[in-house]
């Protein structure tokens, strides 16, 4: 999941099945990953999110999450591989 094309694109496909790019990359690039995290949201049945502090991208997402009644795993420091 990208929130805008990239030169490389071809590297990317040569690691994974496909690449989303919602939007099809119509959104101003600084609000980009904004609107992907927003579209994140509403179009998933878990969110799993990694937030260290209250605000950014990944809190905001955290928080339309929980508005929206959406279930979500909240992952903390010890749950990561080393």
């Amino acid at each position: 999941m990208l929130p805008y094309a990239v030169a490389d694109m071809e590297d990317y496909l040569k690691f994974y099945r496909e690449v989303i790019i919602p939007f099809g990359g119509k959104v101003y690039p600084k609000a980009a990953i904004s609107k992907r995290n927003e579209w994140l949201v509403e179009n998933c049945d878990l969110l799993v999110a990694y937030v260290t502090r209250g605000t950014g991208g990944a809190a905001a997402a955290l928080k339309k999450a929980v508005r929206s009644g959406k279930s979500f795993c909240l992952l903390d420091r010890g749950d990561l591989p080393e």
